[in-house]
């Protein structure tokens, strides 16, 4: 074990920390003459994690982090090929791959559970970043280039230049740009380190190579490392594989004179860019952004210095639920549709927002008044101990739940560490919020002015920037224009014949195969060395003494037990399921045994971390084994069913006032609030129509399927456009009518029964089952009744604007778009649907790759078997011409079809193929999987059988499945969702 104080290959042991908050040694080097520093959180985690971080802070919108953080991975000294990131994606068991631009960083982590591999991939991102090759080609295509389409018209392109057209289009996206941009001028935060795609247009060739030149030196370098892979075997990794190389190329040959500091250095150019003292004054900022609501954000912004738990307990206590004082207010006034507020990071600051939403023009200083005197108000009453209370379990709630938003947890901790390792922080310095917190909340006890000193510090009397965002359709109409202005520009200097020269060397370049030297420089693990078993996700069903279904997941949840109630809701009427997520989303939120709906939650939210009512519908996956398996439970009725689930999660020591919470809830449900429920339907239509672009690829993909299964229909009704069509039809003259209506529906469900969901640690789930009995008995819970008989075509008469055409063609204000197209190949769970699975899972990382992405200019494409059934799914994202993009998915198939794919190529498509399962999840997504695969039929053995099919597929079968593919796409329906000025054929759906 390493010493503080000692040196190990040249590093230093700069400090040893306890971080007893993550159960982890904290262990801090720099290296001797390179500067490199490193951090790494020993514990004996299985998901090793690395990221090579670098402090990148700019001083435009050109977007040049970003751009950098595409191209690094395109090409480097030792892996000469065009983009290895994809290729170790495509090669590789990893359970997380990414690069990541922030406004002051860029971050490069992969994770695994893999020694052998987690060095491989390390070895890759390593090389790309600290010796990429970043050619012109690479410039050319990731950044911007001028193209001609065959008729001799000029385009902008570029894979970031795209990406970040779809985030000009987004309205929320705009507005917290807006936001950070205001509260932080002359800072790195004032600019969008993304790229503004009217910047990115202006970035030379130049610029990209100084930026790399200027940040990516071993000495900017923040080495994080996570899990139980000795410090010294990583150390040894990178003395022996790069250090030498680093020295080299940076001429650093003798020891740093200040190697041994305590604090990380931090260039002064970057301090500069990072660093802000707010003016001592009151400040307005007007912007214009996408067009999607009715009437202006209006927000108000506080700072309030360098982080700590104080500040988190505050913004919990006023805005940490709907019922918290000042969210309250703020939902309730009648100047605005909805509110926003923010607790955001920027330049090692915290800073508080509140605002209102759809506030009229005319009322923007109505709306100010009224945040401060809100804030005002509260400072006077003060908070109850209900409101403490309530934040405070939240607070403790979140601290210990293990969560993976979108990666492992660890990435979530890395981004603690950051936020003191960048600005030049020990590296430990923000991983103590749980022991802070602690301390926090005995000032609670011993203070008792101890949150009004809070108010007054933050808020009463003090400065802050007021950010008024009117969203407009000018707003794309004007960049339309200067986009437009700039390639007239850029066409009379413009000689198209060299251009087309130039890009017919591009396109050569990216349809051209890389050597099968290059390939073979990045290893991949044989087939034989992969684990032999995945972990169990399969829920325990057991049926209770009533005759309740209870399902049970048993894992380590860190002491939290997740529970869920879920009632059926196919008995109602096919017509009565576009109002369920209205329903669904009102239900916890209209109050219960006659309290006020504030005092429900706010009762609620003193016992239980969170609470929600959600929809899960679960179709069956018909195949032997499952037809099988239903016998085992063929009078219990829970297979094939459309679920409402009532869910709570706790920590254990609430399990008695949980169970008695949720049978008070199921029991006394009102439905008498008008006024709140006018304000939810408010709420969610303001989200509405500013949904469709960021979430376009969804839209498509349930309109594209509806009309295949009885499911897909449903998931359009609930979900899709025809759901986003209705709630906008909502109107708040109708809502008592609409409470009568959800009154009766409630009681339907109520009367079709229930089964009961538990995952939880073993004690845990010893404790609660002890106490079932007691609750079924209060909440009066039923065992199932059997199903309804409703069919496909009784949910498609719902779908708006239903057509046979098979193209569905979704019109608004966008830059980019979506393709989606869908069809039936094979049966679910099968060996030749599994080879379908494999070749599909290939072509995402090779041909739509290439053709799609590289040359097409989409952000991303993805061809997969959607969700263990037989329905294979073709999309892009983000995409600059989706309409396009439907002849390139057919003719992707069609040179798969027409090649032949060597066993090398079929090893590493199920490598990756492999790692789609075994990612491991967080213990509420572990429960939630392992529950829905057993009411969709699913067992384990099912999911062993096909990964097995698929790691014994050879050339014949994907040769076969190839060719299955091209034809059955053939009659396959499509959606779209692209601009208004598209001119297309199809069932043409405008959302105005």
């Amino acid at each position: 074990m390493l010493k503080k104080g000692e040196e190990y290959k040249g590093f230093y042991v700069i400090d040893i920390t306890d971080v007893k908050d993550y159960n982890c040694k904290g262990i801090y080097l720099r290296h001797k003459t390179t500067g490199l520093e490193v951090f790494h959180l020993l514990n004996d985690d299985e998901e090793n994690l690395f990221s090579f971080c670098f402090r990148t802070p700019v001083s435009d919108s050109k977007g040049l982090p970003h751009v950098i953080e595409h191209s690094v991975l395109c090409g480097s000294e030792k892996f000469r090929l065009k983009e290895p990131f994809i290729t170790v994606k495509s090669k590789s068991v990893q359970t997380f791959l990414n690069a990541m631009t922030y406004s002051e960083k860029t971050m490069y982590p992969g994770a695994t559970f893999i020694e052998k591999q987690y060095f491989d991939i390390m070895d890759v991102y390593a090389d790309s970043v600290f010796f990429p090759v970043l050619s012109e080609t690479t410039f050319n295509q990731e950044a911007h280039r001028l193209e001609l389409d065959d008729n001799g018209n000029l385009s902008i392109q570029g894979v970031v230049y795209n990406e970040m057209k779809g985030q000009f289009s987004n309205l929320y996206s705009c507005a917290y740009r807006n936001l950070t941009s205001s509260l932080f001028p002359g800072t790195t935060y004032e600019y969008s380190s993304g790229g503004d795609p009217l910047e990115i247009c202006t970035m030379t060739y130049k610029d990209f190579t100084d930026f790399h030149k200027k940040y990516y030196s071993p000495e900017n370098c923040l080495l994080y490392l996570y899990g139980n892979i000795p410090t010294e075997k990583q150390l040894d990794f990178m003395a022996e594989k790069y250090i030498p190389r680093l020295e080299e190329k940076f001429n650093l040959k003798t020891e740093k004179a200040d190697y041994k500091a305590a604090l990380p250095k931090v260039y002064d150019e970057i301090k500069a860019l990072e660093t802000f003292t707010p003016e001592a004054k009151t400040r307005e900022a007007k912007f214009i952004a996408p067009n999607g609501i009715e009437g202006n954000i209006v927000s108000l912004g506080f700072y309030a210095g360098e982080p700590d738990m104080e500040q988190y307990l505050l913004y919990m206590l006023l805005c940490g639920s709907d019922s918290a004082p000042l969210k309250k207010r703020l939902i309730e006034t009648k100047l605005a549709d909805d509110c926003v507020s923010v607790f955001t990071s920027a330049a090692n600051q915290m800073a508080f927002d509140f605002g209102l939403v759809g506030v009229k023009k005319e009322d923007g200083l109505k709306a100010k008044k009224f945040v401060l005197d809100s804030l005002k108000e509260i400072h006077d009453l003060g908070f109850t101990q209900d409101e403490i209370d309530a934040a405070i379990m939240s607070i403790d709630f979140d601290l210990r739940e293990i969560k993976r938003n979108g990666g492992p947890f660890s990435i979530d901790i890395l981004e603690k560490v950051m936020d003191g390792w960048n600005f030049g922080l020990h590296p430990a310095e923000r991983l103590t919020p749980i022991s802070s917190f602690e301390k926090v909340k005995e000032k609670l006890k011993t203070d008792k002015n101890f949150l009004t000193s809070l108010m007054e510090k933050y808020f009463i009397g003090k400065n802050y920037v007021c950010t008024i965002i009117e969203p407009s359709e000018k707003f794309l109409q004007e960049r339309n224009a200067k986009e437009t202005q700039f390639i007239a520009e850029k066409a009379k200097t413009t000689d198209k014949a060299a251009l087309k020269k130039q890009l017919d060397a591009l396109h050569e370049y990216q349809n051209s195969q890389d050597s099968p030297e290059a390939l073979a420089s990045i290893p991949y693990l044989k087939l034989s060395e992969l684990p032999e078993k995945l972990p169990r996700k399969q829920a325990e069903v057991e049926k209770l003494e009533n005759g309740i279904s209870l399902f049970t997941d048993k894992i380590n949840t860190n002491g939290i037990i997740y529970f869920k109630i879920f009632f059926p809701f196919d008995l109602l009427k096919p017509e009565d399921y576009i109002d369920m997520p209205l329903f669904s989303d009102s239900l916890l939120e209209l109050g219960w045994n006659g309290k006020h709906w504030a005092d429900c939650l706010r009762e609620a939210d003193k016992i239980v971390g969170d609470k929600t009512s959600s929809l899960m519908p679960c179709s069956f996956v018909e195949t032997e084994k499952s037809l099988k398996f239903m016998q085992n439970y063929k009078d219990e009725n829970f297979f094939d069913r459309d679920w409402l689930g009532f869910e709570m999660k706790f920590l254990e020591e609430k399990l008695p006032e949980a169970f008695d919470l949720m049978a008070e809830i199921l029991n006394g449900l009102d439905f008498k609030d008008d006024e709140r429920l006018t304000n939810i339907i408010t709420e969610n239509q303001v989200g509405a129509k500013p949904s469709l672009v960021p979430n376009g690829l969804d839209y498509c993909s349930s309109r594209a399927a509806c009309a295949i299964k009885k499911e897909a229909a449903v998931t359009e009704i609930l979900y899709g456009i025809t759901q986003l069509k209705h709630l906008l039809a909502y109107k708040p003259k109708n809502t008592k009518k609409l409470l009568e209506k959800f009154k009766s529906m409630y009681k339907t469900i109520r009367d079709s029964g229930c089964i009961i969901n538990i995952t939880a640690d073993e004690n845990s789930l010893k404790k609660a089952k002890a106490l079932l009995p007691d609750l079924i008995s209060k909440a009066d819970l039923k065992p199932l009744k059997p199903k309804a008989d409703y069919t496909k075509e009784d949910y498609l008469k719902l779908v708006y604007k239903r057509s046979d055409s098979g193209f569905d063609v979704i019109k608004t204000d966008t830059q980019v778009g979506y393709a989606v197209s869908v069809f039936e190949c094979g049966k679910p769970l099968a060996k030749k649907t599994g080879a379908m699975d494999l070749l599909l899972s290939w072509i995402t990382e090779h041909t739509f790759w290439e053709k799609l992405r590289t040359v097409h200019g989409c952000y991303g494409a993805h061809a997969t078997i959607v969700n263990l059934s037989n329905i294979a799914a073709l999309t892009t994202y983000r995409d600059p011409n989706p309409k396009e993009s439907f002849e390139l998915f057919i003719d992707c198939l069609k040179e798969a079809a027409a090649g032949s794919l060597s066993r090398e190529d079929i090893e590493c498509a199920a490598l990756s193929f492999y790692s789609q399962y075994a990612t491991p999840n967080a213990p509420s997504v572990h429960g939630a999987v392992a529950l829905k695969r057993v009411l969709r039929g699913v067992t384990q053995e099912q999911i062993d059988d096909y990964i097995k099919y698929v790691l014994e597929l050879n050339a014949a079968d994907l040769k076969e499945a190839a060719e299955t593919l091209v034809a059955a796409s053939q009659n396959g329906t499509k959606a779209m969702l692209c601009s208004k000025e598209t001119k297309t054929k199809g069932n043409i759906l405008k959302i105005d």
